[in-house]
């Protein structure tokens, strides 16, 4: 594949050289004017409803999307711009978004995220990397113009809005402690081994040990895996594959009731995997 220098490497807009501004007519592209086939009545009511649903058409549904979200990039420049992460201050110029974490990661891995975890967004699939200007030029140019689906972004730049910020730092306030309670528990269950990673994020990576040699070991670790989830509806990830994460599980999270019932199931399936390899 072969990138063509400057603003030629940039794919050509599908849509209208002018954005929509409530005063233009857009007759210049292959859209559907008269908006989205949805009828906004069928959509069923939710105990939190949304800003997002009041009126009609509010994600733009039935126009291409912006394929520079300039106004999503500054949004996410903001959340970063408090230099706990970054010496100096990010612009939009230094801002890759595409589908997901894995576009992301595939077109170059450097620094990514996502709005999956402290956001609770995952269903939205935006992943965003954050390098400097010119690669993120690259970045962008490999990528294709409307990757990034328009209700996608309208959720994003919601989310990352004052309004959106408030319960995204309410979450992650109640997080903590489930994670320090998590951590702290753990390490005191018979058959768990280190925690090898997770602590600044939403999940933990904890070694599951063989019985007898008490070393960090895959048929345990997948064992204990599959009595959690075929025989107490706990599911967690066996990451055993994975480099230098031999015999881990990851454990995302959960509510208060999910952290309990897992450290109530967890003892039981170590216990169940000892006793047949005793049997």
């Amino acid at each position: 594949m072969t990138l063509l220098p400057g603003p030629q490497a940039n794919p050509p807009p599908l849509s209208s050289d002018y954005k929509e501004n409530g005063v233009n007519i857009l007759l210049d592209a292959n859209e559907n004017a008269f908006g989205p086939a949805i009828c906004l009545a069928d959509i069923p009511p939710t105990t939190a409803p949304s800003p997002l649903l009041s009126g009609i058409d509010p994600l733009g549904l039935h126009r291409y999307p912006d394929p520079h979200q300039h106004d999503l990039k500054q949004l996410l420049c903001a959340l970063r711009n408090t230099h706990a992460h970054t010496p100096k201050s990010i612009t939009p110029d230094n801002l890759f978004v595409g589908v997901g974490s894995d576009e992301a990661i595939d077109a170059l891995i450097r620094c990514f995220c996502t709005l999956s975890k402290a956001f609770g967004m995952a269903g939205i699939r935006l992943g965003a990397a954050f390098t400097s200007a010119p690669i993120a030029r690259l970045l962008n140019s490999m990528k294709a113009p409307y990757n990034v689906p328009s209700p996608t972004s309208a959720l994003a730049r919601h989310a990352l809005s004052e309004r959106g910020l408030a319960p995204m730092r309410d979450h992650l306030a109640r997080m903590v402690p489930q994670r320090e309670r998590l951590q702290h528990e753990l390490a005191r269950i018979d058959g768990v081994g280190r925690l090898r990673g997770g602590t600044a994020s939403n999940f933990l990576l904890y070694e599951i040990l063989h019985p007898r040699t008490r070393q960090p070991d895959n048929p345990t670790a997948l064992a204990v895996y599959k009595s959690l989830a075929e025989e107490m509806s706990v599911i967690v990830r066996f990451r055993g594959h994975e480099h230098g994460c031999e015999g881990c599980l990851r454990i995302t999270v959960g509510t208060p009731d999910e952290v309990t019932d897992l450290l109530r199931a967890l003892p039981k399936a170590l216990d169940n995997v000892k006793a047949s390899l005793s049997s």
